[in-house]
C-alpha cells in the first residue's frame, strides 16, 4: 500500500537523520563494518566510515555487488547530499538527491529535497529535538502531505511517535493514525516496538520487499567490548530470530 511506503521511505530518511548519537561517536575508530540481513535472504552491506558517519555504502546479493552510495553531510553532521554511484541495472546510475537544510539559532527547522519533498521541523524540546514533522511532497509524485509528532525519553531517544497521513484505497479518502511506541536498553537500542492504528489494522502487516510487521516486537542484542552491537535478534509470537550480525574493521 503506497501509505506504508511513504511511511517506510519517511522513517529511514528519520533514522539516517537522527541516528543514535552514542553510536556514532563509538564507530569513530571503525574504518567500516559489514552488517547482514538475515531477515532478507543473502543480503548485506559495507559501510564506509568516516568520524563514525556512514560516507559510502555498497549492497550486495551473495557476492555480487548490487548498488552503491555516497554520503556527504554538512559542518553539523547532518545529510545534505546521497550519490548512487552504481547501480547495477544502471538504472539510477550517478543518480543524486540533494538536500538543502535550514537553520535557526543552530536549530534544524527545514528539509528541502531536490525530488519535491519539504520536511519542516518545529516544537523543539530543551535538547535541540523537534517534536513535530510536518512533510509535504509533490504530488507528481502521488504522495500526500502528512506529519508525525514525537515524545522523547530522558535520553533523548524517541519513546512515541504518531503519523498523520491521507490516503486514498478503493476510491474512497483514509485518514490515519499510525502509533508506534519504543523502549530502549542501555545502549540506546531498540528492545521493544508496539504498534497502533486507527482505523485498527490486522497484523502482521505485509510489506513488499521488507519483514512483516507485528503489532509488538521485542529485540535483543550481542555486544563487543566497546558497546557496539554484533547480533540483533527478534522474538514475535513467542518465538526468537537472529535478524542481523555486524563485523566492525
Amino acid at each position: 500500500m503506497r501509505n506504508l511506503l511513504s511511511s517506510i521511505i519517511a522513517l529511514l530518511i528519520l533514522n539516517f537523520s537522527y541516528a543514535q548519537k552514542s553510536e556514532v561517536k563509538l564507530l569513530k575508530d571503525y574504518d567500516f563494518y559489514i552488517e547482514k540481513n538475515l531477515e532478507m535472504g543473502n543480503w548485506w552491506t559495507k559501510n564506509f566510515l568516516d568520524d563514525g558517519l556512514i560516507t559510502m555504502q555498497e549492497t550486495y546479493l551473495g557476492n555480487e555487488l548490487r548498488s552503491r552510495m555516497e554520503f556527504k553531510y554538512d559542518k553539523r553532521k547532518n545529510l545534505i547530499k546521497k550519490i548512487q554511484t552504481f547501480d547495477v541495472s544502471d538504472v539510477n546510475e550517478n543518480d543524486t538527491l540533494n538536500i538543502i537544510l535550514t537553520y535557526k539559532d543552530s536549530l534544524l527547522i527545514c528539509k528541502e529535497y531536490d525530488n519535491g519533498m519539504t520536511e519542516m521541523y518545529s516544537d523543539f524540546t530543551k535538547f535541540g529535538k523537534p517534536r513535530l514533522l510536518e512533510r509535504v511532497e509533490d504530488l507528481d509524485f502521488k504522495f500526500w502531505p502528512y506529519k508525525e509528532t514525537y515524545i522523547y525519553d530522558n535520553e533523548g531517544n524517541i519513546s512515541k511517535s504518531q503519523v498523520f497521513e491521507t490516503y486514498t484505497l478503493n476510491d474512497s479518502i483514509v485518514n490515519q493514525i499510525e502509533t508506534t511506541h519504543y523502549e530502549y536498553d542501555g545502549f540506546q537500542n531498540i528492545i521493544k516496538i508496539f504498534r497502533e492504528y486507527e482505523p485498527r489494522r490486522e497484523f502482521p502487516i505485509i510489506i513488499t520487499g521488507g519483514p512483516y510487521l507485528f503489532e509488538n516486537e521485542y529485540f535483543k542484542y550481542k555486544y563487543n567490548e566497546v558497546g557496539l552491537w554484533t547480533k540483533k535478534f527478534k522474538i514475535v509470537e513467542g518465538k526468537e530470530y537472529l535478524i542481523a550480525k555486524r563485523i566492525y574493521k
